[in-house]
């Protein structure tokens, strides 16, 4: 079965951890927006905000390839 990468990437950093309280909180929020399809890459873009919140490029690109 295939990955999605983005999903991927939440699961293995932003959603790890201490960020795991927040991101849930964030998404059951946000859940509403995705059953709204205009609204779906706006829910996805604060997720993600979210999920990666206080991360700079480098710590994720070390994390991934570790």
């Amino acid at each position: 079965m295939a990955e999605d990468a983005f999903g991927l990437l939440l699961r293995r950093t932003a959603f790890a951890g201490a960020r795991l309280p927040l991101a849930v909180a964030a998404l059951v929020l946000l859940a509403p927006a995705a059953t709204i399809p205009a609204c779906r890459p706006w829910g996805a873009r604060w997720v993600s905000r979210i999920g990666l919140l206080g991360r700079n490029a480098d710590e994720l690109r070390a994390e991934l390839e570790g």
